[in-house]
């Protein structure tokens, strides 16, 4: 085994694969895969893109992590605390900019507005997205987990107290989805609506990112064979393998150098994000004035968040840009 230094490395090779996955997101909401003949290549195709989300919370805990080996617990605190605040300023300000997709869409569905409040502030609080803002979900399961891990670290929890905590999550989200039927799952469901959030789905997921910084990685070799074969079972239906299809990717490509101009990772890293949470912006305008095939469609959608990124890369230090994309 090796053992690799993460405290002061940068990783540009992340940013790339970042944009990727950004890109994957968007072909999960606008499904070119469809314009596809072939079944199984809309199947493979599908549960492709499907890997794009769990990918991003993992990078979002390694690097939350990543310098936090040896500090105190008062400075772990205070970088998870100054972390947080920026995720939840985050999904606040794309909250009341996606604002208007969700009054159109209550009125669309002919909901009054006293239930339309309620449903909306359930939403907001407690799932992350209303109509056509579907990819907020994210940054609230981040603030879910950010709380969970802030939390664990003030009960003395480390790194085994994470995975611990993020299996049993893992069994009970299990458990919820065996037994749908039961009176709990119902309630649960009926609160929660899904188990796509930060206690089944984005606080797992970002323990494997923190587990994976600071810690011996294995062999590409070894990785690699991992990867393969839990791609072969996640593929084949099982989709906890996606845990250590991640795990196994991310760890082989922390060891990657990639030499990037750091400015152009900088772009990068911006890009991503300004796509991911753009899109969808562009998707309910499009989807309001013109009808495409689901791979133009595609194309639009993802043409118009990469001119957003690149307008907000040529801004990239101006406030407006940081308060959007911080």
């Amino acid at each position: 085994m090796e053992m690799t230094n993460h405290s002061n490395q940068y990783y540009s090779c992340i940013d790339v694969v970042k944009v990727v996955m950004a890109i994957f997101v968007v072909a999960i909401h606008t499904q070119p895969e469809l314009c596809l003949q072939a079944d199984w290549a809309r199947f493979l195709l599908s549960k492709l893109f499907n890997v794009a989300v769990p990918f991003f919370f993992v990078t979002s805990g390694f690097l939350l992590w990543n310098k936090m080996d040896g500090i105190s617990l008062s400075g772990k605190l205070a970088r998870v605390e100054s972390w947080l605040k920026r995720v939840l300023l985050l999904y606040v300000v794309w909250s009341i900019i996606y604002l208007p997709y969700a009054v159109y869409g209550f009125k669309h569905d002919g909901v009054n507005l006293s239930t339309a409040v309620v449903v909306y502030l359930r939403n907001f609080c407690l799932v992350g997205e209303n109509f056509w803002s579907w990819n907020l979900w994210y940054l609230l399961a981040l603030v879910v987990s950010g709380c969970l891990i802030w939390i664990s670290l003030k009960c003395g929890l480390e790194k085994r107290g994470l995975a611990f905590l993020a299996c049993g999550l893992l069994f009970v989200g299990h458990l919820i989805s065996a037994f749908g039927n039961s009176e709990v799952s119902t309630l649960y469901y009926r609160v929660f609506k899904t188990l796509r959030n930060g206690f089944f789905e984005g606080f797992p997921y970002m323990v494997v990112g923190i587990l994976i910084s600071g810690h011996k990685i294995l062999p590409k070799w070894i990785l690699t064979v991992l990867f393969l074969c839990s791609m072969a079972l996640y593929f084949d239906g099982f989709r906890i393998a996606l845990i250590v299809v991640i795990w196994s990717f991310f760890s082989i490509l922390i060891q990657m150098r990639v030499n990037i101009n750091h400015n152009i990772s900088t772009c990068l890293r911006l890009s991503s994000k300004v796509i991911y949470l753009t899109h969808m912006l562009w998707f309910g305008l499009l989807s309001l004035t013109v009808n495409l095939n689901p791979c133009m469609f595609f194309v639009a959608v993802l043409a118009l968040s990469i001119g957003c990124s690149m307008i907000a890369t040529l801004n990239r230090d101006t406030e407006m840009v940081r308060l959007l994309f911080a």
